[in-house]
């Protein structure tokens, strides 16, 4: 299997999870949700469970949306506006489009993972509510947060190597010493 196919299929999937968890937990819920806590983990933002049904879907398939929108006109833009490592490379007509293709799948898997971030992150706010009063658990949200940053770290520093990679050096200079 590719790695384009298996792109489709972890998004797809973790699109997929997300939704089922969210449906699920929604009879969970209280009718009034606390969906924003202090650093202590005490509740200090509220909403009903009808916005949250809605809320939550939409900012976090809207911004795995968002990102892989914009890897997806980026074949459209001129070349010029593509900012990587080895620029003169990844920006001639040659090699343009491979790079359009790789930031499109990259974004397919950075979406992924915030999208499994979200699932866990909505579990958190579910069991916090669960309470009375409702109350986070910080420790659980340092965790999860400290696995998003890694796996972000881990995604920026795979698209940094692809592009920083010394690209292979064609014509008559590379074939005979001079």
């Amino acid at each position: 299997m590719n790695r384009t196919r298996l792109s489709w299929i972890a998004l797809l999937l973790a699109a997929g999870v997300f939704m089922a968890c969210h449906a699920d937990s929604v009879r969970l819920l209280p009718e009034r949700v606390a969906t924003h806590f202090d650093g202590a983990g005490r509740a200090n933002g509220w909403m009903s469970r009808a916005q949250h049904i809605w809320f939550s879907p939409l900012i976090h398939l809207g911004a795995s949306a968002f990102i892989l929108g914009l890897t997806s006109i980026l074949h459209r833009l001129p070349p010029v506006l593509l900012n990587l490592p080895n620029k003169d490379h990844w920006r001639d007509p040659a090699h343009y489009p491979a790079a359009c293709a790789f930031l499109r799948e990259w974004s397919r898997w950075l979406a992924a993972v915030m999208l499994v971030w979200a699932i866990f992150m909505d579990r958190q706010i579910v069991l916090a509510n669960q309470t009375q009063p409702p109350r986070l658990d910080s420790a659980a949200i340092w965790m999860l947060t400290a696995c998003f940053l890694a796996a972000t770290s881990v995604a920026v520093l795979w698209l940094l190597l692809k592009f920083r990679r010394e690209p292979p050096r064609t014509g008559p200079s590379a074939t005979s010493p001079t």
